[in-house]
């Protein structure tokens, strides 16, 4: 795919990025999520306005947590998904576990928490599997952190449907991404980076890709610097509108957008579907 078609759309219309599309947004429910080894994680889930559409599992950035992810609540309703938002375990709610407060683990990177961490994401997955949403209707979205645990937990669940990862590192918190990029598959990956962020992993993890994956994904610098992760939300014009939709193409958007979004100069491409 091309990256310039998809920075087209994302930069594209800039003015109708300050007002999302009309449409109802259900009520998000504050959740507790249990992973096997024992934590209990608060997380926020807003059900899907259309069945059997789709969810987006946000993964935030270190010492932030799940509202990281409400930019993108009203253009997931409009797209029909829903958002599944958690803390994990040492930020926000999830901050205190089995009565231990685990801030100081997380301050100092403590290597033992973050590899934990996967499991967190998969008690995330188990959740939305409850809702009647199988590996192969979600998309994942990690900022820094989060990126290094979508990329790490897919290796371990090939049916993933797809994931956006901002500002991935080739090893952070523990957590390689070299490996995991290598056995990412046939499967649609979206890497974005701020340009000053590039080199630091990103693109290291786009070009760690095969020949086939890179069919099926995009990495895309955007110009602006300073920030990386989620808070590339607060600088990129249309930047969460435009993952949210990105997210849907790779649902079936196509066959079951439960409302069109306005036309822009460009398309985000969509990529052949399997024989």
């Amino acid at each position: 795919m091309s990256r310039f078609l998809f920075l087209a759309l994302v930069l594209g219309a800039v003015s109708a990025a300050a007002a999302p599309p009309k449409q109802t947004t259900p009520k998000t429910a504050v959740v507790t999520i249990k992973t096997r080894d024992g934590m209990s994680l608060k997380a926020d889930w807003t059900p899907p306005t259309a069945p059997k559409r789709g969810v987006i599992i946000g993964l935030h950035m270190v010492e932030t947590g799940r509202m990281a992810f409400q930019p993108l609540l009203e253009f997931a309703a409009v797209e029909g998904l829903g958002v599944l938002a958690l803390d994990l375990r040492g930020h926000g709610e999830s901050r205190t576990q089995k009565g231990k407060d685990l801030l100081e683990a997380v301050q100092r990177r403590d290597p033992a928490l973050f590899t934990a961490m996967p499991q967190d994401v998969e008690a995330a997955l188990k959740f939305v599997k409850s809702k009647g949403f199988a590996s192969d209707k979600v998309v994942l979205i990690g900022g820094e952190l989060g990126a290094q645990l979508a990329l790490t937990y897919a290796a371990t669940d090939p049916k993933l449907r797809a994931a956006v990862l901002l500002t991935p590192e080739k090893e952070a918190f523990g957590l390689g991404a070299m490996g995991p990029a290598r056995q990412w598959g046939d499967r649609p990956l979206l890497i974005v980076t701020a340009k000053d962020h590039e080199a630091l992993g990103p693109k290291q993890v786009y070009e760690a890709l095969d020949a086939k994956t890179k069919r099926r994904a995009v990495l895309l610098t955007v110009p602006q610097e300073g920030m990386k992760g989620t808070r590339l939300f607060g600088v990129v014009p249309n930047l969460p509108r435009r993952l949210v939709e990105w997210a849907a193409i790779q649902l079936g958007r196509d066959a079951h957008a439960s409302k069109p979004m306005p036309k822009v100069k460009a398309a985000v491409p969509v990529p052949a579907k399997k024989p």
